[in-house]
């Protein structure tokens, strides 16, 4: 629901380092609000550089330090009602994962203008809409739109007490690997794909 719960949720080992080695000799919290918001916008704007000497991981850095000290100095941003903080946090990190990913600001900025008004009907993109709407897709973003809301923890009071209570968790875990081996035959049958991190 904010950028501060986003990264301590967030490639964890990664943040750790960051806070045990950079922020708290920094001085982290303890000399006073200003100092903080700086110290926080420090590591982030390193964190960007650790992922590699190009202005696109530079900005992403301060875009997600600006935001971190944005939420220091404006609590309403940490009080806004559930619902606007997980959609106020996914479009900055969404956002700024378009500029990480590109390979400069332009490219960048040419995505994000895209991404707002970049509509077009036109056959030639309504062919490619149709080559995208496999049946392996359509199930995977019914799948994700299911299970990205709290069924776990529904299933969990629903169940609790009952005979089958054990048999779901069983089942649980039964339909992770299964998923997993679904998604390996999928990659070993596809195309040749970089892990993101290669390009650093």
């Amino acid at each position: 629901t904010s950028i501060k719960e986003f990264w301590r949720r967030w490639h964890i080992s990664l943040s750790t380092w960051f806070k045990e080695y950079l922020y708290i000799p920094l001085g982290g919290n303890r000399k006073g609000r200003a100092r903080t918001a700086f110290n926080k916008w420090a590591v982030f704007l390193l964190c960007g550089l650790w992922h590699g000497a190009s202005w696109t991981f530079v900005v992403w850095g301060i875009i997600h330090g600006a935001f971190s000290m944005l939420e220091e100095f404006v609590p309403k941003l940490r009080q806004l009602p559930r619902w606007l903080g997980h959609f106020y946090t996914l479009l900055v990190v969404t956002l700024a994962f378009v500029v990480f990913r590109a390979d400069t600001l332009g490219q960048a900025a040419q995505v994000i203008s895209a991404m707002f008004t970049g509509f077009s009907f036109t056959s030639q993109s309504m062919v490619e809409l149709m080559r995208q709407l496999t049946p392996s897709f359509l199930i995977a973003l019914a799948c994700g739109l299911v299970f990205s809301q709290p069924v776990r923890t529904s299933v969990q009071k629903a169940t609790e007490g009952h005979a089958f209570e054990r048999t779901l968790n069983i089942l649980s875990y039964v339909g992770t690997f299964v998923l997993l081996a679904l998604c390996l035959l999928q990659l070993a049958g596809g195309g040749y794909n970089p892990f993101i991190y290669f390009r650093f």
